[in-house]
C-alpha cells in the first residue's frame, strides 16, 4: 500500500539539549527520530517504528518527504550526501543517496 504524504506531520522538541523529531499521522506519532547528526557527508537518521504497519521502506520515505523535505525545509541539501538509517529497535542499518 502506497502511502499518502499529505497525511503526515512533522514535528521537534529538544531533549536534554538534543534534537529529537516525531512524524505523526491523525495526530498520533507514527515514528519517533531520536535525532539527525551530520558527520562529514553522511546524515545519520536513528529512528523508532511507533506503528508497526510502517515498513522500513515507508520510514525512508516519510523522512525524506516529511521530515527533511517539508518540516526541515530540504536543509540538508547539499551539505551531505548520505542519509544512514538505524533503526534503534533492531539495530539495522542502511545507508541510502539524499536527493531531496
Amino acid at each position: 500500500m502506497r502511502l499518502d504524504y499529505t497525511d503526515f506531520e512533522a514535528s521537534g522538541t529538544d531533549r536534554n539539549g538534543k534534537d529529537a523529531f516525531f512524524i505523526e499521522r491523525k495526530g498520533v506519532d507514527v515514528i519517533e527520530i531520536g535525532g539527525l547528526e551530520a558527520s562529514g557527508e553522511i546524515l545519520n537518521c536513528e529512528f523508532r517504528i511507533l506503528d508497526p504497519d510502517l515498513s522500513i521502506d515507508d520510514v525512508k520515505g516519510l523522512v525524506y518527504v516529511v521530515l527533511l523535505g517539508r518540516f526541515l525545509r530540504n536543509y540538508y541539501l547539499g551539505r551531505v550526501k548520505y542519509v544512514k538509517f538505524l533503526n534503534s529497535a533492531t539495530g539495522e542499518e542502511s545507508r541510502n543517496v539524499y536527493l531531496g
